[in-house]
């Protein structure tokens, strides 16, 4: 089975969730997350995913050089149209090929390794589920009401290990 539908799941049990809330709740620093939004963390998720979705055959993927839409941090209807949009592209399985990653080790200083499109994707699915942690103690400290699948934010191993669902 494909990552990408695990990705899939990720992308859209996280979007059930924000459209629960408010434009304002989204957007809105939490000291509970150091200042970060929920809608920051959203932002740096997709895009993340926008960052697979571009890369070809044999070219250099950088996520630190990523393109930044702050727009989608404070506007939820905008967050959720994107998302949407990568959703649909991830439905369209892709092969795997070789690609390169550049990642810094410091201000000015670079590494470039050699990786694959899956290996990326698998990377992409764990850098989420990172993320939806983070959004998910945000949401319980600060939106009680707001509803999250006990399992949303662990990966699988995690919730087999705690039994959070049957295996």
């Amino acid at each position: 089975m494909s990552t990408n539908i695990f990705l899939i799941k990720s992308l859209t049990n996280l979007n059930e969730i924000l459209k629960c809330m408010t434009e304002e709740d989204y957007s809105r620093t939490l000291s509970t997350l150091h200042g970060a939004s929920i809608g920051q963390h959203a932002r740096h998720i997709i895009e993340f995913v926008d960052c697979l979705l571009l890369i070809q055959e044999n070219e250099t993927i950088s996520y630190d050089d990523r393109k930044r839409d702050i727009n989608l941090e404070r506007n939820l209807n905008d967050y959720l149209s994107r998302s949407n949009d990568f959703i649909n592209s991830l439905h369209q399985k892709r092969d795997n090929f070789p690609l390169r990653i550049k990642f810094y080790l410091d201000k000015e200083l670079y590494t470039i390794t050699d990786s694959n499109y899956f290996r990326e994707e698998l990377f992409v699915l764990d850098h989420t589920i990172h993320h939806l942690a983070i959004i998910k103690i945000g949401i319980t400290e600060n939106f009680p009401d707001l509803r999250i699948p006990a399992e949303f934010g662990f990966t699988a191993s995690t919730i087999r290990a705690k039994n959070l669902i049957p295996s």
